[in-house]
């Protein structure tokens, strides 16, 4: 195929044939836009063939429309092969389901002698295209398999760049020819929309949303039914739109740094706050329910940083009392028994005065976003089926209202949420064991390497065993500043002979090829570099968005250490033009490091 008339003329010309021509046909001649449709002519078959084919092609469409707007979220949801199971099962459902439609709607045309005489060569033609669309489609599905996938991670940045004009073809010359063929009869189909009767679903008669009802007499007494609707209304805008606003600037506030080392007092203070805790029987600690960073769970229990700003005007007296004389019957329950020395809850309010000047990396998630995305889904269902059938509301611009308040409101936090997916930059669970690395790499000097063994000669970094972990706590058991009932977690673990189930924080992928050894022994890379400053966390949370575009613009500025790197002597010709002075030095680019097959096969 000539790649340049396919896809670069063809697009340009099926865009330009379709807006200048649908114009001009609609204001020259508005009233032959229609589907010509044949019922009255044969309906039994038309209803057989039209809406399986109809459901099929706009479930499909929508499909790819999503691909192009979200294509990281598509990619992010096929991470997971049951997902992607589901996915391409249900557009090859969609796609069998739509050539079964139009199979049925051919043979109508050929059978039917009355609609037969009515049949143009230009309904010839627009089946001929459909078909050709529909089971090059089919066979992508069968037997090239994630389409999806193809779609998202090629052709969309294919398409951005056609409507940028700034054509990008050199992915789509290496497509199979059978998506090469799906590709041109899409396009084809779409310039010749403005002289088919193809040209009906740019004139659907939306004004049945808000046209006049039917009048009704009813033998009941009528009672307005429009206030009910109108107070919805009113309420909904109120709260919806800054919950929206909300949705969308969620990840706007970091967490706030002082600039300053804590002092030994404060550290202890954090230390009693995550873990030294006494209660009667046995060991609790504040973190527990009072998070300090945003969590993967609802959290019912306000967090540290609001309490701490509470208290920050109140003595270590007050926030004495509070903790072992609550008062209400839930923190009763929960505060029972516990133990505190005057000096440990000094200690403590010394730790939550320097938080009271930080924030959670990401806000809480409020219950009230939640409660109005379904007040807001069931509204907009009542709404639709009364608009639809029980016609109940008089006044006819009450439910296009509704529908468009809440479907703009529902629009928005799907697509905010998808375009989230696979994007978790703060992410930060909850452990079984509040671990921190603090301690261990900051203030302690733990190296990574002695935990994390596995990652100059392995894909993965490697959780370490509790084997690890006693070759410390087998003599450091009762710190004095320590959490103790966190080290007799890891002691109990190790004695049952039972793995502790961390929660993995940085998640790749399973599309995605990574090797800690690559980047770790070969790339020298040093861990800081993709973790961030791992020493001074107290809470491991996620840096990076471990998107494609961070990945490559590592790989297009990383320039490659050939010196003492055996990894490297197969590139004898970069090294030597480096010592001759010809280059400077070589990116991973360079060698390879942004091609598709070094990350995905």
């Amino acid at each position: 195929m000539n790649g340049i008339f396919f896809f670069i003329v063809l697009p340009y010309l099926a865009i330009f044939s379709l807006l200048p021509a649908s114009i001009y046909k609609y204001r020259a001649h508005g009233f032959k836009v229609s589907s010509l449709s044949s019922q009255l002519l044969e309906n039994r078959l038309l209803f057989f063939g039209s809406r399986p084919f109809h459901w099929g092609i706009i479930l499909l469409f929508f499909g790819h429309l999503i691909a192009f707007l979200i294509p990281s979220s598509v990619l992010a949801w096929n991470s997971k092969p049951l997902r992607l199971y589901i996915l391409e099962t249900a557009a090859l459902s969609f796609g069998i389901l739509a050539l079964i439609g139009l199979t049925v709607l051919i043979s109508r045309r050929l059978r039917v002698k009355r609609v037969r005489l009515v049949t143009s060569r230009m309904d010839i033609f627009v089946f001929l295209i459909l078909s050709v669309q529909l089971i090059t489609g089919l066979y992508t599905a069968i037997f090239l398999r994630w389409g999806s996938s193809w779609f998202a991670s090629v052709l969309t940045p294919y398409l951005i760049s056609i409507f940028a004009f700034r054509p990008d073809i050199t992915a789509i010359v290496a497509l199979p020819v059978m998506v090469k063929i799906h590709i041109v009869s899409a396009f084809v189909l779409i310039g010749m929309i403005p002289y088919t009767r193809f040209m009906h679903f740019l004139v659907y008669p939306f004004v049945y949303l808000w046209r006049s009802y039917q009048v009704v007499i009813w033998n009941r007494l009528s009672r307005s039914r429009h206030l009910p609707s109108l107070l919805l209304i009113a309420l909904l805008s109120s709260v919806a739109l800054p919950a929206c606003t909300n949705a969308i600037h969620a990840d706007d506030s970091v967490i706030g740094k002082s600039g300053t080392a804590p002092s030994e007092e404060i550290i202890r203070g954090q230390r009693l706050f995550y873990g030294l805790v006494y209660p009667g029987d046995e060991s609790k600690n504040c973190a527990g329910c009072h998070n300090t960073a945003v969590t993967d769970t609802l959290n019912w229990y306000p967090d540290a940083v609001a309490i701490s700003r509470k208290y920050k005007s109140k003595s270590a007296e007050d926030l004495g009392a509070i903790l072992l004389t609550p008062s209400g019957k839930m923190m009763t329950q929960v505060h029972k028994n516990i133990r505190l020395s005057d000096e440990e809850i000094t200690l403590i309010k010394g730790y939550m005065d320097e938080l009271s000047g930080t924030s959670l990396i990401q806000p809480k998630q409020a219950p009230i976003n939640l409660v109005l995305f379904i007040i807001a889904s069931l509204l907009f269902l009542v709404s639709a089926v009364d608009l639809i059938i029980t016609k109940r509301i008089r006044k006819r611009w009450v439910n296009p209202i509704i529908l468009s308040v809440t479907g703009l409101y529902i629009t928005v936090v799907l697509v905010v949420n998808a375009i989230a997916l696979g994007r978790t930059t703060g992410y930060s669970p909850d452990q079984p064991v509040k671990f921190s690395h603090q301690i261990h790499a900051g203030q302690n000097g733990t190296d990574c390497i002695y935990c994390h063994n596995y990652a100059p000669y392995s894909k993965s970094a490697g959780i370490p065993a509790q084997n690890i972990c006693m070759n410390c706590h087998l003599l450091v058991r009762n710190g004095t500043r320590s959490g103790m009932f966190e080290i007799a977690k890891v002691v109990e673990s190790y004695e049952a002979n039972k793995p502790i189930e961390w929660i993995r924080v940085y998640n790749i992928q399973e599309h995605v090829f990574f090797s800690h050894a690559q980047h770790v022994t070969a790339g020298g890379i040093d861990c800081t570099e993709c973790h961030g400053e791992v020493a001074g966390m107290t809470r491991i949370v996620q840096v990076p968005d471990l998107s494609m575009r961070w990945c490559i613009n590592c790989h297009r500025t990383r320039s490659v250490n050939f010196g003492g790197n055996n990894f490297y002597t197969q590139y004898k010709e970069w090294a030597g033009r480096i010592q001759k002075g010809d280059i400077d030095s070589v990116t991973v680019e360079w060698m390879g490091g942004t091609e598709c097959m070094k990350c995905h096969y």
